[in-house]
């Protein structure tokens, strides 16, 4: 199983089940589409996607997701892009 966000949902559900399961990620982090990388000292930002609908609110209850540190977050800022001198 792959470490994407749906891949790590699996493996959780298969854990719970008392399955074995192995997960494996060809990068360094895991999460894909809804990863969030510091990309200059203090600057965070999501790397493909600031928009994240498909995860459900059952299962971020049924996995207790919040107890892990899982928190959704927001921002009155629209996107912003720096010009080319900064």
């Amino acid at each position: 199983v792959g470490g994407g966000v749906n891949g790590l949902t699996t493996a959780a559900y298969l854990g719970k089940s008392n399955r074995k399961v192995l997960l494996l990620e060809k990068n360094e982090t895991v999460a894909g589409l809804a990863s969030t990388e510091e990309f200059a000292p203090g600057f965070k930002c999501n790397t493909v996607t600031d928009f994240v609908p498909w995860i459900n609110d059952q299962v971020v209850s049924e996995l207790e997701l919040e107890s892990h540190g899982f928190r959704f977050t927001s921002s009155n800022s629209g996107v912003t892009t720096p010009a080319g001198n900064g």
